[in-house]
């Protein structure tokens, strides 16, 4: 219904907005702080003393707007993520940082406690996990420090990489190294090592690129086709990237190029073919406009639009059929 669309792009606007000024206000007081902090202030005693008056204010603010937040929330009965983490901590450690007996109690229930994709674990997440899992002795840990993408959500990949080193003591973790992939072709795993060879290193990316990480091909050679990979520097404005990507997609429809698929080998198809981007934020239409223009059908599953996505639209006709059983 119509009113119903309005009152979603209405609640979609507020929202947008509330965010954009809450980024601003943000940008605008860590500006602030730089400024105030990189200030010629002068040296010895005094220019201490004023800093720690800078740095005494900004604790205080900051106490002063947690302490404001946790009552709001409390009074509307509301939780963060954030709180979850926080109040499980305080059940499971107690002011010295021992284990409490609510700990005990719980990590008795489980005999063996598996995370996966740790490399993105933050501290507050490993104390939880160590907590429930007899202080961390029925512990296993899956995870890949080349694959750790949520450093800005406080993942930190160092965690993993410490239980890594740590291993073969008494006591202390077992590492087991899956190298093998089983997913990928020979081709595209010697594209991977390829590229990563030469530059990754502990300093950057967290690790070396010894045989330890590299990948190695785990299916058998007559069931994998081999693929061939390509770099193009393209040197343009970013907003024609589109018109490259387009045409270069173009040229490989219609030139004479061949890839193996379960119908045997046949001539490239646009099916075949995915452009994968770090964000679609503003970008989704340059993209569709270009391959409009050069005539390649393309599927475009997502939607920039909050209410359209599917996961969404999913939720709405669930909240719907509460709201309205016999509709």
């Amino acid at each position: 219904p119509a009113g119903k669309l309005t009152f979603q792009k209405h609640i979609s606007r507020t929202a947008s907005s509330a965010a954009k000024t809450a980024k601003e206000v943000y940008g605008g007081c860590m500006n602030l702080f730089r400024k105030v902090m990189t200030e010629d202030i002068g040296k010895g005693e005094r220019a201490r003393e004023a800093q720690a008056d800078i740095v005494g204010a900004l604790v205080k603010a900051e106490r002063c707007f947690r302490e404001s937040l946790n009552r709001m929330k409390s009074e509307r009965m509301l939780l963060e993520y954030d709180d979850l983490e926080a109040i499980a901590i305080r059940l499971f450690y107690n002011e010295k940082g021992e284990l409490t007996e609510i700990a005990r109690s719980v990590s008795e229930r489980f005999d063996h406690v598996l995370v996966d994709e740790f490399q993105d674990t933050n501290e507050r997440q490993k104390l939880i996990f160590d907590a429930v899992s007899c202080d961390g002795k029925n512990l296993f840990c899956v995870g890949d420090v080349k694959q750790s993408i949520y450093s800005f959500r406080r993942a930190d990949p160092s965690i993993f990489l410490a239980m890594k080193e740590e291993r073969g003591g008494e006591g202390q973790a077992e590492y087991l190294a899956l190298h093998s992939n089983f997913r990928s072709s020979p081709g595209v795993i010697g594209a991977v090592n390829t590229v990563f060879d030469p530059i990754m290193t502990k300093e950057f990316g967290g690790v070396d690129y010894m045989p330890d990480e590299r990948l190695a091909y785990g299916g058998t050679a007559g069931s994998a086709s081999e693929c061939g990979l390509e770099y193009h520097t393209v040197d343009c404005a970013p907003d024609d990237l589109p018109e490259a990507v387009a045409g270069y997609i173009r040229k490989l429809i219609s030139e004479e190029n061949y890839i193996e698929s379960a119908e045997g080998r046949r001539r490239v198809r646009e099916e075949d073919i995915c452009i994968l981007l770090r964000s679609l934020a503003g970008r989704t239409e340059l993209y569709t406009e270009a391959l409009d223009r050069y005539g390649i059908r393309y599927s475009n599953p997502v939607s920039e639009d909050f209410f359209g996505a599917s996961e969404i639209m999913v939720i709405m006709s669930l909240l719907r059929a509460v709201d309205n059983p016999g509709s």
